[in-house]
């Protein structure tokens, strides 16, 4: 169905169309503004930031800032607690490597939690047939003897 109004001149216009390219042009500039937006032009240079080369205060005597000093922080505050908390974080802190093994752990564990709530379903089929050709046979000679043999099958399935 068309949408048609009529102009002053008696020209006829289709409103529809007018108004798909309207749509157009925004859907184009709707997608290449953040493209233009990120540009930030062909001159830019990073700008240098002053730096200095020591601290301020390096110099003055009161300031100690030797590599030993804050070996063992905490016991500055003199807390009983405090330090017998931060040997316990100590003892049982992890090498990256099992810390690695906890965390694959973990996931398991999710995993397993999560497929109790999906539906399983475990199949197995198996089968042993015992065949013995007939000695009756149309291609058999006068003196044929039958033919035994063994089938098996077996097969498992886990969903």
């Amino acid at each position: 169905m068309e949408a048609l109004c009529q102009v002053t001149f008696g020209r006829q216009r289709d409103i529809g169309a007018g108004l798909g390219l309207s749509i157009q042009w925004l859907l184009v500039a709707a997608l290449l503004l953040p493209t233009v937006a990120c540009t930030i032009g062909p001159n830019f240079t990073t700008p240098v930031a002053p730096l200095a080369e020591k601290f301020r205060g390096a110099d003055n005597r009161s300031v100690k800032s030797g590599p030993l000093e804050y070996v063992h922080w905490w016991e500055g505050f003199r807390d009983p607690t405090l330090n017998k908390l931060i040997q316990i974080a100590y003892n049982q802190n992890l090498t990256l490597e099992s810390a690695g093994t906890r965390v694959l752990q973990a996931r398991a564990a999710l995993g397993i939690a999560i497929g109790i709530t999906y539906p399983q379903v475990q199949q197995g089929v198996g089968s042993v047939i015992y065949n013995r050709t007939s000695a009756a046979t149309p291609l058999a000679g006068p003196n044929a003897t039958p033919g035994y043999f063994w089938t098996d099958a077996l097969a498992a399935q886990a969903a």
